[in-house]
């Protein structure tokens, strides 16, 4: 998963103009950071910071399966942070949009015990617009 944007705030909660803010972004971890040292973040007792994100791919090796644990943590500069418990984000499997077909090709009746029988096993994926790399069939 990965951020889509990150809304930082432009007022503080009593109308005023806020410490200094940056966010930046490595890999999976966002970091924000809120006020200097000359102008440290003292307005109220809590914070919010809309985040979106994109799930990029299906989590087929998440236990469990399908599933994205987001968890948030929080460094102080003069104290101990803290981290909360993962929000899990589930994601639905993608849908089947390939297939694959078996038959027999070239032999006649029911073959004898040591006589060659061959199989045509062709895999198909249809495409948004219709066309297909694959040969088409014989």
């Amino acid at each position: 998963m990965t951020t889509a944007s990150v809304f930082l705030p432009t007022t503080t909660q009593n109308g005023g103009t806020p410490p200094p803010m940056t966010k930046s972004m490595s890999g999976n971890v966002l970091t924000v950071t809120i006020g200097t040292a000359a102008n440290p973040w003292m307005d109220g007792t809590s914070f919010r910071h809309p985040r979106d994100g994109t799930v990029n791919a299906y989590p087929a090796n998440s236990n469990p399966v399908g599933t994205i644990p987001n968890g948030a943590t929080i460094g102080i500069t003069n104290g101990v942070g803290d981290t909360v418990a993962p929000v899990v984000v589930n994601v639905i499997p993608p849908a089947k949009d390939w297939g694959i077909v078996k038959y027999d090709e070239g032999w006649q009746g029911d073959p004898a015990p040591g006589e060659v029988v061959s199989y045509m096993v062709r895999f198909y994926r249809p495409t948004n617009t219709g066309a297909s790399t694959l040969p088409a069939p014989s």
